[in-house]
């Protein structure tokens, strides 16, 4: 048994020295140089391509013409002449509303309208009466101008009895109520009998049905307060729709509103795109993503964005590889996208930059 557990021992110290052996002996890994070269996960290659620049926000599709229909009378839903979707013409019967309150009231004027017209019937004779004793002296000034002041009174009741059927008139017409545009029905939130509630100024009164023209779709987006200057009013874009993958349409910047929102804590400004390539398949509501373009170069010598580093005195530089190591140069630079940058002087086609300081590697190794 002692001897079993030497021969175990000295088994296991011999294993462990050559793995110590090969641990120390195996080639470091590094990403510095091989071969005197910088390894390819650390350069990249001045190559020449067409660089774009566009401003990319989101926003949702909506009609560029939507009218909330509502009541101009309170009464209840007697008939509703649509669903969902119908395609509805201008003055269409949408829906009826109970007449019996304002037919009650419409006869009530009319009555007024006949009573005052007897009382000025009768003040105009007593009127008539009085003027000619007046002007035979067999009545007092006073009652002259009684009379006429009855007279004038009794006009007046009339005029405001007519008023008041012309009101009533109009509130019968008023309950029926016709689609104000040609359109597509969007929404259908009152059903027959329910009670609904006329509208007295633009933000009260029940909403009988949303229409729509289908055919005109906007997409209202938020652009922020930097990339806003680059939009122009008329600029054409693109947008993309996520419900329709693969389905590139497009689109006008239509309206760049003149005052800033702020939107998700963001600061920026409202942008319309008036919709000029429509699809059947879009709807109020989809989310959509546009592309703003707002620059473009052709055939521009580019290095990736993260091989250009801004140094004392704000200069631009790049790090060249060389067989010595790194050489750096002073680069001018133009149009940059989220992937590269534009070099306008100081590279030349075919050179390799690292993407990382010397320094920063530097650091890296000893560490």
């Amino acid at each position: 048994m002692g001897k079993f557990l030497l021969v175990l021992l000295v088994l296991l110290g011999v294993g462990a020295g050559v793995g110590w052996w090969w641990w120390k002996g195996r080639p470091e890994p590094t990403t510095e140089y091989v071969a005197g070269r910088r390894s390819d996960n650390l350069v990249a290659m001045a190559e020449r391509r067409d660089l774009k620049y566009n401003i990319e926000v989101s926003g949702d599709i909506e009609p560029l013409v939507q009218v909330d229909v509502k009541p101009e009378v309170t009464a209840k839903i007697e008939e509703i002449n649509f669903e969902i979707g119908d395609i509805v013409k201008q003055g269409q019967v949408l829906i009826r509303l109970d007449e019996t309150d304002v037919r009650a009231e419409q006869a009530s004027a009319e009555t007024d309208v006949d009573g005052a017209k007897l009382t000025l019937a009768q003040q105009q004779r007593d009127f008539d009466r009085a003027k000619q004793l007046f002007e035979r002296k067999l009545v007092s000034r006073e009652i002259y101008e009684k009379a006429l002041t009855d007279l004038d009174v009794a006009q007046n009741t009339l005029v405001k009895a007519e008023r008041r059927l012309k009101i009533s008139n109009d509130k019968v017409a008023k309950t029926v109520i016709c689609s104000p545009v040609a359109a597509t029905v969007l929404t259908r939130p009152v059903s027959v009998g329910q009670l609904v509630v006329g509208a007295v100024s633009v933000n009260s009164g029940t909403i009988l049905t949303a229409l729509a023209d289908l055919s005109q779709m906007q997409i209202k987006t938020h652009v922020n307060q930097v990339d806003v200057i680059k939009v122009r009013q008329g600029q054409p874009v693109t947008f993309t729709v996520d419900s329709l993958p693969g389905l590139e349409l497009k689109g006008r910047v239509e309206l760049i509103a003149p005052i800033a929102t702020y939107k998700y804590n963001i600061k920026g400004f409202e942008v319309r795109v008036l919709i000029t390539q429509s699809d059947e398949r879009l709807r109020p509501g989809m989310s959509s993503n546009v592309k703003i373009p707002v620059a473009e170069v052709k055939n521009a010598l580019t290095v990736p964005i993260s091989a250009v580093f801004t140094e004392e005195n704000d200069r631009t530089v790049v790090y060249v590889e060389s067989d010595d190591g790194a050489e750096r140069r002073e680069v001018e630079v133009g149009l940059s996208t989220f992937e590269f940058t534009e070099i306008r002087s100081g590279l030349v086609g075919g050179e390799r930059v690292m993407l990382v300081k010397p320094t920063m590697l530097g650091e890296r190794r000893r560490s």
